[in-house]
């Protein structure tokens, strides 16, 4: 079993890392016009929120994080090395089979606070750990190995 991630992380662009996002930021990240993105919602392929008022004049989406790297992972599925799990929270297990790499790399890097919003579910006499991670805290991860070294 491998112990570091090896995970080749290469794509052109980078993943906003909250939640939810905007169509504009979504179309940003794809260096795409934001009407795209609209296309997208309207047809059904990207699934998003409309939090507009009911007598707003026009639409504000809203997509959730989770609900944009489904359709990163669908749309670019032949040029992505890497796909974004769509769970949200994720357990550190699946974490560590996204990246290619060891639950126990996944918990090193949960205690050097690479994963700052981790969430451990455990009850606090239990001898195991079950740790949950948000998407947005691995979508961050991914963009500073991206920018840096790994």
């Amino acid at each position: 079993m491998p112990t570091a991630c090896t995970s080749q992380l290469e794509f052109d662009f980078r993943i906003p890392c909250h939640d939810p996002i905007t169509p504009v930021e979504a179309a940003k990240c794809l260096s795409v016009p934001v009407a795209d993105m609209y296309s997208a919602i309207y047809s059904g392929k990207l699934a998003a929120t409309n939090i507009a008022s009911d007598g707003a004049t026009s639409a504000a989406y809203r997509i959730p994080l989770k609900n944009f790297v489904a359709y990163l992972n669908a749309k670019y599925a032949d040029e992505l090395y890497f796909h974004f799990p769509s769970d949200d929270p994720l357990t550190a297990g699946r974490v560590a089979r996204a990246l290619h790499c060891s639950d126990q790399h996944i918990y090193n890097q949960i205690k050097d606070g690479e994963f700052p919003n981790a969430i451990n579910l455990a009850s606090r006499d239990s001898i195991r750990a079950d740790w949950r991670i948000p998407l947005r805290d691995l979508v961050a991860f991914v963009n500073r190995r991206r920018e840096g070294a790994w």
